[in-house]
């Protein structure tokens, strides 16, 4: 009996100074775990028959009956599952520094909740902050992106960072717009509809859209509307070389047009639209034109007058 007990004594010494010469103790907790130190860090591995630490297992820890229900469960591949007991609580993870807790991920209400005692910061890439959470605002660093399929939205910085950008960077529209309702199409050519949908602004003749950059509709109202310097106006009628048509010309181009020479006609306008400074310039080329006529028969009519009195006395 003696003998026996000094074989296994032996044997023991034997096995712990063969892990101890690697760095390595075990602790038999049960016959089925066990836990080991390794250079004053302590690990736990399944130890089936006490034969030593077992590889390709998973662990799981439970409470009670509930077996398929996990506190907490990793397995041979890494992945950690946290649970709770019976589904009567939500499952929760809380990071604690010392003896206060400053951020938890929890279940609440079936939700995957993410919560902080003060600010949620995310970093990529050498530290370099991509976005910063806290109870009164959302910052992205330097830009945020929605993509879907070939839909590419960005909201943040141009390309040089030097501006704001609110847009696609895909070859597709945008819809401004609220309470449900596209306020404002920008499509993807520089166009500007107020009041319009995108089936509507493909109904827009090509031509009109390559002329004009801004479509509204209803129109605009404004308590002041200026014109962009230009280079023409209608001073040119009191040159001394303008032809100012015969009255009596005038009166045959009405007659056959329907309208003053140079003005564009209702079929036009209807068809083509028109400028606002060519309209203007034409207009006031029109006025110009009749305070000429008006200076011409007023000589005519001193003239006249004098005659009269000539011919009176």
């Amino acid at each position: 009996m003696k003998k026996m007990v000094l074989m296994a004594l032996f044997a023991s010494l034997c096995y712990g100074m063969s892990l101890s010469a690697q760095g390595w103790t075990y602790s038999t907790l049960d016959g089925t775990y066990s836990y080991n130190s390794y250079n004053d860090n302590y690990y736990m591995f399944l130890n089936q028959n006490a034969s030593g630490p077992q590889y390709n297992k998973g662990f799981r820890l439970i409470d009670g009956p509930h077996l398929f229900n996990p506190i907490f469960q990793v397995d041979t591949h890494g992945a950690m599952t946290f649970g709770s007991r019976n589904g009567d609580r939500p499952a929760s993870l809380t990071f604690m520094q010392g003896n206060v807790g400053y951020g938890q991920i929890n279940t609440s209400a079936q939700n995957l909740n993410l919560e902080a005692a003060r600010q949620v910061r995310i970093k990529v890439r050498n530290g370099h902050e991509a976005a910063i959470f806290d109870n009164t605002a959302i910052s992205f660093f330097d830009n945020l992106s929605i993509q879907r399929e070939d839909i590419q939205l960005r909201f943040g910085l141009d390309d040089e960072k030097a501006y704001g950008w609110i847009g696609t960077i895909s070859d597709d529209g945008l819809y401004i717009g609220a309470n449900s309702h596209a306020s404002i199409f920008l499509d993807n050519n520089y166009g500007v509809y107020v009041g319009l949908h995108a089936t509507e602004v493909n109904n827009i003749r090509p031509d009109l859209k390559e002329s004009y950059r801004l479509f509204v509709r209803k129109g605009v109202l404004s308590e002041d509307f200026a014109v962009a310097p230009v280079g023409s106006w209608a001073d040119f009628v009191f040159h001394s070389d303008y032809r100012l048509r015969p009255l009596s010309e005038v009166e045959n181009f009405i007659r056959t047009n329907k309208h003053l020479p140079d003005v564009p006609s209702a079929k036009d306008v209807a068809e083509k639209g028109y400028s606002q400074h060519e309209i203007n310039k034409v207009l006031l080329q029109k006025v110009e034109e009749l305070t000429l006529y008006i200076l011409e028969q007023q000589k005519e009519i001193k003239a006249l007058k004098a005659k009269l009195e000539g011919q009176t006395e």
